[in-house]
């Protein structure tokens, strides 16, 4: 082969921010199908809690009427969201995001990947939208369920205060067993009352005061069980010791309307809040896996962190993996196009995994009669190109090869300067020299072309030089001119 051609070469400017850009357009389209796959999901699983709402609702109506607007709200959301759901699958699966297998840096490609990207986050937003829409239909169901629980309790709670003898209306008269039997019937069999059972079987002797003093205080202890901030805990044992030293029921209700309502308030913001957190740290763990799967690294995508500032250094170095790999790949896509505009055709490649772990891929392009331009991409980012002649056989060139090989180098070295100034025209440029060797007769060499894949069609012809002296009169070269 000729002297070897060995550099190192980096992205400047334009080129340099459209791989980054490139990756993050990757990143962000993956993401958009994982956030959506799982919208999707929760929405089929929501879909049956629609029911129950539903019943709940038309419960309330039949007793209390007021339900008409809610009722239709829910009717028309259960007819609407199984094709709306199924129309969203099937946008999706047109636009589900693709791995680039190249880089193409023009404008058009540039317009297809933002138009792909807006594509996919319009989905995550029907997608969302269709999950709110189910979230709030399915928490009316799930707060006139509560309204009848806390209904009955206070049912309960009048009886024990009033007694049998003055319960008034329908429940005078009635036993406790039987009042239990009538609220149960009167809810449809919806509720289940295992939870009031052990509460009024405990509660027969106290005052309706009580009853609900103690269910109050049951509401705090259950706060309490939460993984709140210290001031929030505070508050709630503050809350606990003010309502132990309430003794009428005027000033429980008070203390019902302003102080647990407020903490509701106060637990809900916080909740909230939890919930936005919570939900950057899932999308940051989503993104951090998508850069191991774009790095090649699945084995790390499992990790698991203990806080953000954890999982930002860890997704900050597989990035910085990641621009590097696609940084090597743009610049071997670059020599692709450039080899091809400058006349040369790719006539076979292969890659070579040594024992030592490195590793390393060829390409092979066609130089001249017989001879071809080997290219060789090494995993330390390094490019070699270099010259010989071809044959389907491992041997040493002939004195006579070597001869017009020599000669062919001296050809080669002005292509290369070309190679170079079209190269820094996509914005690749040169890092460092390894090795930049002139012609010399000690580099000849025969490059076993059996050794590569080619395509069947691909005419390959061998390196044959007969007789005397021989000028390299068969041999094609490539004019450069101001292409």
């Amino acid at each position: 082969m000729s002297g070897p051609k060995i550099s190192t070469y980096y992205l400047a400017g334009f080129a340099a921010a459209y791989v980054l850009n490139h990756i993050h357009y990757d990143q962000n389209c993956r993401l958009y199908g994982e956030q959506i796959s799982a919208l999707l999901s929760a929405c089929k699983s929501e879909r049956s809690e629609l029911d129950r709402s539903l019943a709940m609702l038309e419960l309330q109506q039949e007793k209390k009427g007021g339900q008409e607007g809610k009722i239709e709200e829910l009717r028309s959301l259960q007819k609407s969201v199984d094709e709306e759901i199924k129309r969203i699958q099937t946008e999706f699966n047109h636009n589900k995001p693709k791995a680039s297998l190249r880089f193409i840096n023009t404008d058009e490609e540039r317009d297809k990947d933002k138009q792909q990207q807006e594509k996919l986050a319009a989905i995550k937003t029907r997608a969302q939208a269709l999950k709110d829409k189910l979230d709030r239909a399915v928490n009316i169901g799930k707060e006139a369920e509560k309204e009848e629980r806390r209904q009955a309790q206070q049912t309960i709670a009048e009886y024990l205060t009033d007694g049998k003898d003055d319960a008034p209306g329908a429940l005078e008269g009635m036993d406790l067993s039987e009042l239990k039997t009538r609220i149960g019937e009167d809810l449809g069999g919806i509720l289940s009352f295992d939870d009031t059972d052990a509460n009024v079987d405990a509660e027969k002797e106290n005052t309706g005061f009580e009853y609900r003093k103690k269910a109050v205080r049951d509401e705090l202890m259950e706060f309490l069980k939460q993984d709140l901030t210290k001031e929030l805990t505070c508050e709630i044992r503050g809350a606990l010791s003010r309502l132990d030293s309430i003794t009428r029921m005027e000033n429980l209700s008070t203390f019902e309307s302003i102080t647990v309502k407020k903490l509701h308030r106060d637990l809900k913001a916080y909740r909230m809040e939890c919930e936005k957190k919570e939900a950057e740290f899932a999308e940051a763990v989503i993104r951090y896996q998508i850069l191991c799967d774009m790095a090649g690294r699945e084995d790390e995508r499992d990790r698991t962190f203990t806080d953000k500032d954890e999982l930002d250094k860890a997704a900050a170095e597989m990035e910085k993996i990641v621009v590097e790999q696609k940084e090597q790949a743009y610049i071997a896509d670059c020599v692709d196009e450039v080899m091809a505009d400058m006349g040369y055709d790719l006539i076979g490649r292969r890659e070579v995994h040594k024992k030592s772990g490195r590793h390393f891929k060829n390409e092979l392009y066609r130089f001249g009669e017989g001879t071809a331009v080997n290219i060789t991409y090494s995993s330390e980012g390094q490019i070699a190109m270099e010259l010989g002649g071809i044959a389907k056989e491992d041997r040493v060139p002939t004195p006579e090869e070597t001869e017009v090989l020599t000669a062919e180098m001296e050809s080669f070295c002005g292509e290369f300067a070309e190679f170079e100034k079209r190269m820094q025209e996509k914005g690749v440029i040169v890092g460092s020299r390894i090795a930049l060797m002139p012609p010399a007769a000690e580099h000849a060499a025969i490059i076993n072309v059996n050794d590569y894949e080619t395509e069947n069609d691909t005419l390959i012809t061998e390196m044959s030089v007969t007789g005397k002296r021989k000028k390299a009169a068969g041999t094609k070269h490539i004019h450069m001119g101001d292409e």
